[in-house]
């Protein structure tokens, strides 16, 4: 039987556009960065010199030689209204009451005692109120994820230095689309229509009146009126059950995943009457590109990195830097990441023909733009990083970014750290968070630890390395 069109709002903007275009933001998972706000780009520190400038390996502290880091690692999470946890308790909770209210009202329906048909059809309007409303909760709430990991061998110099890196990425974010006014609407005005009928009138004892009553209501498709004494609700809320949902709210998620390789090379050279170090990083690069739509009731995170909704590409890509010292302890950098702007399309898989269709969505690694300065002294490090470009995020709520980053780092005697940060999204003031971090190097080996966070955000790193 042919059901309703769900016609109204979506739970966002972007979800509008069929080629929307969407990003990576500017992040690194080392610690030291992460406990200092985000900042990176003047610090002189030959462990994330890949990850931020690669410059930096030639102004790297002289008494350093070699360095290894191994592991790399961290995550964020921002979601504010659990939205992971509310998906996957959605097909258990909200939907099995609705199913139960409508096989409750086929039991009483079937039993023919009016106040008990009159008792299961509002339990079916409450049923479908709750889903509703816990949908109408859910919608527009969008969850982003970031995790990764990497590690960095280098060897740093004022004349030459060099290093090699690998990492990882993961980027996920998700929200419902809101697509089932009106569902709730014609079932609800179903509900009314069918209690005022059964209290008009008993089916069993007056089916003249009844029949007239159900004829004249204007019933929905979701109702069955063949036989106008009998009406039966013919409406699927889970999918699961045999058919096909009608619900018509529908659970997106975007991801990328970034796999990248790369040899940095670094020198100090003369440029106009001063000493300057100029860094490059040619990389490969891995994309796997996911893109996850699925009915509200059936969605499963699990289900997200499935192999029917991702696509894979490797490509080449390059980051440039410069870096200058200055006197009593100033110094300067500049970075561009991803200097080839590529794009990658959204593919999913049909399960049944094997064949690949675009989606519609685009995954663009674009250039980005930062500029940093610091003051390093005997006993601290100050840090400022400012984007100097606004970054479009993979979220699917309009979260762009464009960060200014803050941090300090106090030393004690090169055994000890304690650093803390601010990182201020000019783009979205939501996302701003505070960061704190402490590492410990004895004898060339050190162990790094950050938290990063604020009321709907966390995140953390680790990172273990050895320099000599």
């Amino acid at each position: 039987m042919k059901k309703n069109s769900i016609s109204l709002a979506v739970a966002s903007a972007s979800l509008l556009v069929t080629t929307a275009s969407l990003a990576v933001s500017f992040n690194s998972f080392d610690p030291k960065s992460m406990a200092m706000g985000g900042a990176g780009v003047a610090v002189a520190n030959p462990g994330s010199a890949p990850f931020f400038n690669p410059a930096l390996i030639s102004i790297a502290d002289i008494d350093d030689d070699f360095a290894l880091e191994l592991p790399v690692m961290g995550a964020r999470v921002f979601d504010p209204d659990d939205f992971v946890d509310s998906v996957d308790d959605f097909d258990d909770t909200v939907m099995d009451n609705l199913d139960e209210a409508i096989t409750n009202y086929d039991s009483a329906r079937a039993g023919g005692n009016i106040s008990d048909i009159l008792t299961s059809i509002n339990g079916v309007s409450t049923g479908i109120n709750t889903l509703n409303e816990e949908v109408l909760t859910l919608s527009d709430k969008p969850f982003q994820f970031e995790g990764g990991g990497g590690i960095v061998l280098a060897v740093p110099g004022e004349k030459f230095g060099m290093a090699f890196s690998a990492s990882g990425s993961a980027s996920f974010s998700g929200v419902l689309e809101y697509e089932d006014a009106d569902t709730v609407t014609n079932l609800t005005n179903d509900m009314d229509d069918l209690s005022t009928c059964y209290a008009l009138a008993d089916p069993l004892v007056d089916p003249v009146t009844f029949t007239s009553c159900i004829s004249n209501a204007g019933l929905s498709d979701f109702i069955d009126i063949s036989d106008p004494t009998n009406p039966v609700i013919e409406f699927t809320a889970q999918s699961d059950t045999g058919g096909d949902s009608d619900i018509q709210s529908k659970v997106r998620v975007v991801g990328v995943v970034l796999a990248e390789a790369g040899l940095t090379f670094s020198r100090e050279m003369a440029m106009f009457g001063t000493e300057v170090a100029v860094g490059v990083t040619p990389k490969m690069v891995s994309v796997t590109v996911f893109d996850y739509e699925a009915n509200a009731d059936s969605a499963e995170s699990d289900d997200i990195d499935g192999e029917d909704y991702s696509v894979d590409y490797d490509d080449f890509n390059l980051d440039v830097g410069v870096a200058m010292n200055y006197k009593n302890g100033w110094r300067s950098g500049f970075v561009i990441k991803n200097l080839i702007a590529q794009d990658y399309d959204a593919m999913n898989t049909d399960p049944v023909s094997g064949v690949e269709t675009a989606t519609g969505r685009t995954i663009s690694l674009k250039p980005q733009a930062r500029v940093g300065i610091s003051h390093t002294n005997d006993w601290s490090t100050a840090s400022l990083d400012i984007d100097l470009t606004e970054n479009e995020g993979l979220g699917l709520a309009g979260n762009n970014s464009q960060y200014v980053a803050l941090g300090i780092e106090l030393n004690a005697l090169d055994w000890a750290q304690i650093r803390l940060g601010y990182r201020a999204d000019t783009a979205n003031s939501d996302r701003d968070v505070m960061s704190a971090g402490f590492g410990v190097s004895p004898f060339g080996v050190h162990i790094d630890l950050a938290v990063a966070g604020n009321a709907d955000e966390v995140g953390a790193s680790f990172q273990l390395g050895f320099r000599f």
